[in-house]
This record gives C-alpha cells, structure tokens and sequence, in this order.
C-alpha cells in the first residue's frame, strides 16, 4: 500500500511473481512478496489462482513449502491457500496440459492479501506472458520464389561516370526496364550482412527497410564531371530468360534531360574481381547545339568514337513525334560530324535532337524563339 494516496501497488513488474518454462509443459511459478519499508506497507499473502489461456490449462500446482496447500481445481482455475508474510518468497510446480504444443501463453495471476491495520481481506492479479524453451522464432523468411511463381533473377554490376560533353553536373539518374522488373539496387553499406527494421511509410504501408529514410542517412548531392559510381549492383527480375535491355536518363537539378542512353544487360555477375572497369563505355558523344536557344537555325555537332554502321539523328517535338530525320540510319567514321538543322515554320518551343547507333542513344534539348 503506498501510503500517500492508499493505492495497493503489486504488479509481475515488480519482480512479485515469475513464472520459469522449463519446458512445453513443466514451469516453476516463484512468489515474491515485497518487504515491508518506508515507502511500502508489507501485504501478507492468504491465496493465489492460476489461470491460463485457452489451449493451455493447469493441471498441477504444487508448493514448496508446506505452509500452502497444493492446489486445487477451482470454477476459475488451480487454487492454492496458505500465509506469506512481507520479505518472504515461495516457489510453485506448475504441470500444464500443452496438446496442441503452443510455443506462448497468457497466464493469470489473482491473488488475496491483507495489510495490516485493515481488516478486509483485497484482491490483485498479474499477467505472465511465457514461451516454450527453444521457442526462438515463429517468425518466418522464405524464398519467394517458394510460395510465388516469380521469375528468374539476376544480379548485374555496373559502372557509372558522368562524361556528357557540356560538363553539367548530374542530380538524378533514372533507370527504366524494358522487360521484367527491378528487385533492388544497390551498393549496401555493409559487406556481410543486412539489419532490416519495420517501418511504416506514408501511405500507410507496414515494410522492411534496411535503413530509414530521412536525412541522417543521407542527403542530396549533385554528382560532378568524371565522377565515377563504382560499383552499382542492379537486381532485375523477368520471366523471359537472355539478356534485357535497361533505359537511362541523366537529368540536372533543373529537371533538364542531359542523356538518354540504353545498356543490354548480359553478363550477370558470379562475383566482382574488384579491378577497376574500362570506364570507356561512350561510344558517342553529342554536343551542345550551336546557338541554343535557336531562332532559325542551328549546328548539331556529334563525335563517334569508332566507325559506326548504323547511325540516325533525329528531332522531335516535346511530345515525342518525329519533326526531322537529319542521318537516315547510315554508315559514319570515327570522329567528329556536323549537321545543320534548318527550323523552317516550326513554332517556338522545346525540342530534342536524338543520335542512336544502334547500342547507345543520347538525346539533348534544343529551344526555338523568335
């Protein structure tokens, strides 16, 4: 009893009462009643009742000390009567009937108990959570691809650096899957394994996430000329087997579109050696039109690295509707072309100028005024 606002104060927190599994059946229930000090009135103990939840029952309650009597099946489970003063603690045997093997159960606890200077006799009751010895789980992770037909998955390793010939510094880079979907992509922080955590996201969605997702994880930061990312781990699911086709976009910070290239993923990775990659992957380069914005005319300047047996370069309007076919898709050298590109009665506005060989494509905005 605390005895500045008279409430009775007993609790399984309070260390009063454990309850010890010793296994899918057997448990020592330990009783042990607070010490009398200057802050708690000591209680004596006169009965308990054990009681549990549905699926598991009790079928022994036997004391340690033969001040209490064995328990007996009451209307609302095993009681057991005797005296424990203040300070003094009991132990219990506890035979329980599991059939069905449950792993944890709910245990009540209710009790009676004096206090000195009062004569009613009061109740109290705890609640004991327990779990079976070597219930360590329940929880399960399982390979998908188990309970769900998914398809093959693959892991791929890439490079990337910023090379676009008007050193603009890239803020975001998009990926986009011709076929299938992407799984992951990476790299993860650490080598040997992987701490998920629950969260909750905006939309209300229960989730895994290996790291949470606001800024003391990460910020922003544009990513400057012949920066190199090495490497980026790509998983990529599809149910068609072979190579896939994977779509990029280097936008600014401004949202404006510096490259559209493509990259045919074939060669799925084993493992990484480690050596740095050959970073040159650009096969072409094009330049910034010369004037950009443009009020009649403007030059298109584009540098092949090697001989080429299929180059096309076109325009198109903000919509993606083909305006001018400037190489109709033919034979070129190494080095670098120019073409002029004439805006006849084309309206003011934004266009883009795309080159393609075939294997890469990048595309570039052009702008007319008058």
């Amino acid at each position: 009893q605390n005895k500045d606002d008279n409430n009775y104060l007993l609790s399984a927190e309070d260390n009063f009462a454990n309850i010890t599994m010793q296994s899918a059946t057997k448990a020592v229930l330990t009783i042990t009643n607070p010490q009398d000090d200057e802050y708690t009135t000591g209680v004596t103990l006169k009965s308990l009742q054990l009681t549990t939840s549905p699926g598991v029952s009790v079928q022994t309650l036997k004391p340690s000390s033969s001040a209490w009597s064995n328990g007996v099946m009451g209307t609302n489970g095993f009681v057991s009567e005797g005296v424990l003063n203040p300070g003094e603690s009991i132990n219990f045997n506890i035979d329980y009937n599991n059939a069905d093997s449950f792993k944890s159960w709910l245990n009540t606890l209710k009790f009676t108990f004096m206090v000195k200077d009062i004569p009613d006799t009061l109740n109290g009751d705890v609640k004991i959570m327990v779990r079976t010895p070597g219930a360590v789980g329940g929880d399960v992770l399982v390979d998908v691809n188990n309970g769900t037909k998914l398809g093959t998955a693959r892991t791929y390793a890439l490079s990337f650096r910023n090379a676009n010939m008007t050193r603009d510094s890239i803020s975001e880079v998009i990926l986009k899957l011709d076929k299938g979907s992407i799984l992951a992509v990476g790299p993860n922080e650490s080598s040997q394994e992987v701490s998920l955590k629950g969260f909750r996201t905006s939309k209300g969605n229960l989730t895994l996430l290996n790291s949470s997702p606001d800024e003391s994880v990460a910020v922003m930061s544009n990513l400057p000329a012949d920066i190199v990312v090495n490497p980026i781990y790509l998983t990529v699911m599809s149910d068609e087997p072979g190579s896939s086709v994977l779509e990029y976009i280097t936008l600014t910070s401004a949202g404006d579109t510096i490259t559209v290239g493509s990259l045919e993923l074939t060669n799925p990775v084993l493992g990484v050696s480690g050596r740095e990659p050959n970073l040159n992957l650009t096969s072409i380069w094009l330049y910034e039109a010369q004037p950009n914005p443009s009020n009649d005319e403007t030059l298109i300047r584009f540098e092949l690295q090697k001989a080429e047996s299929n180059v096309r370069l076109a325009v198109y309007d903000a919509l993606g509707k083909s305006i001018a076919i400037l190489v109709g898709g033919k034979p070129m050298s190494e080095g670098v072309h120019e073409v002029v590109f004439n805006r006849g009665n084309l309206s003011n506005g934004v266009y883009y100028y795309t080159i393609s060989t075939g294997n890469e494509t990048q595309t570039r905005k052009l702008i007319f005024i008058r």
